[in-house]
């Protein structure tokens, strides 16, 4: 496996393999997974952020789709 995690936060050049969009949804639902509260005090959510690269468009519109972080 490639590694895609660097100092600062994951790494990759958006939509060659391994940043995929299949592969930035699993770093959601694993973000959501390990972060959120185990109490049911609600449905966990994620918020995302990005900076004004291009492909950062892509990347927050696979992560901001509706369920893509439904557990």
């Amino acid at each position: 496996m490639a590694r895609i995690f660097g100092t600062d936060g994951v790494r990759g050049l958006a939509n060659i393999a391994p940043m995929s969009p299949e592969m930035i949804m699993a770093l959601g639902h694993a973000a959501v997974h390990v972060l959120a509260p185990s109490s049911s005090e609600g449905k966990p959510f994620l918020i995302v952020g990005c900076d004004t690269r291009a492909e950062s468009c892509a990347e927050e519109a696979t992560l901001s789709s509706v369920g893509c972080c439904d557990i």
